[in-house]
């Protein structure tokens, strides 16, 4: 019961610091911060699928339903 508790709480600072880089990187794409924070939001609502192999671990995500978030 630990254990589990453990690693789910490691998943959770994981998720947080991946969204946290994400989110600098897109501000300092974007320069707009209501725009980023709206990017960064709509992409973890995102489905997709989840590949894990010993040494790495692919997210893919599907393409967002939204136009304007869709950049061709």
């Amino acid at each position: 019961m630990i254990g589990r508790r453990t690693f789910q709480m490691v998943l959770r600072m994981l998720a947080y610091n991946s969204e946290l880089w994400l989110a600098d990187r897109l501000n300092n794409y974007l320069r707009d911060p209501n725009e980023y924070r709206a990017l960064t939001r709509s992409l973890f609502q995102l489905h997709g699928t989840l590949d894990y192999q010993p040494k790495t671990i692919t997210v893919t995500l599907d393409p967002p339903n939204s136009p304007r978030l869709i950049r061709k």
